[in-house]
């Protein structure tokens, strides 16, 4: 029986169609037909967006570029091989192997952080995947990379920060502002009681123990015995020259 390669042709490319646009994916279609008892193949290839069970050296390079120069920040991508772990929960890498990386980024001039990721992505027969990363990189509080694995390339919602501690979320609000502010502004009034409060208990307490009329009296005595104590050789000649001629 001769088939129709015409509407074979239009149905393949309807479903191809439909198919593409309910998973939001891009697709280079393949198509096996004929025409004029030709056999005609066209390549079929599917390219689907990051998920989390995808190995990591199936991003993209630019993404995976993208990571390497994230992780390169204050050296992180050192903290994320130090929690790396294989069978039996221990480390999978040690100091000799930063070492080795950091060597090899120094004679080839390249990334840090992308060798190591190049590296650990090829290892094994069980890769590592997005998920796993992801995990790693929260769990070592590396959240800029995580950010940017989650949100840009699995789009995803923004991984949880700590409560406590320097990765703690920060609220930058109006309205939280303006509670830090108030705070703040009762602390330093209250500072100021403290300090008024503390000055005036200090002079009451020296009024209680030397009233004013004594304390006048030791202040007049002073200044009395010092003026007796001093005679005309004890002053300077111009308040003696002074003297004389007042008299």
């Amino acid at each position: 029986m001769r088939c129709q390669p015409h509407g074979m042709l239009v149905v393949i490319l309807e479903w191809c169609h439909s198919a593409a646009s309910a998973d939001n994916q891009f697709w280079n279609i393949a198509i096996i037909t004929s025409v004029n008892n030709f056999i005609i193949l066209l390549s079929l290839k599917m390219s689907c967006n990051p998920y989390l069970d995808m190995e990591i050296r199936k991003l993209r390079p630019a993404e995976l570029y993208t990571l390497g120069n994230i992780l390169s920040i204050s050296d992180s991508w050192k903290k994320l091989m130090a929690i790396v772990t294989k069978e039996g929960n221990v480390p999978k890498f040690n100091n000799d192997h930063i070492r080795i990386i950091e060597q090899i980024a120094h004679k080839d001039k390249r990334n840090a952080a992308q060798i190591f990721l190049d590296e650990w992505c090829t290892m094994g027969k069980k890769r590592p995947t997005l998920e796993l990363l992801l995990e790693l990189l929260i769990k070592a509080e590396l959240f800029r990379a995580a950010d940017y694995l989650a949100c840009d390339i699995l789009k995803q919602d923004r991984p949880k920060r700590p409560d406590n501690g320097p990765a703690a979320s920060i609220d930058i609000s109006d309205a939280a502002i303006d509670k830090l502010l108030d705070k703040q502004l009762s602390q330093h009034a209250f500072a100021n009681s403290v300090i008024v409060g503390s000055i005036s208990e200090l002079t009451e307490g020296i009024n209680e123990m030397c009233p004013s009329a004594d304390i006048q009296k030791m202040q007049n005595d002073e200044e009395f015995s010092y003026n007796e104590s001093l005679s005309s050789r004890d002053l300077p000649v111009v308040i003696n020259n002074l003297q004389r001629s007042s008299q």
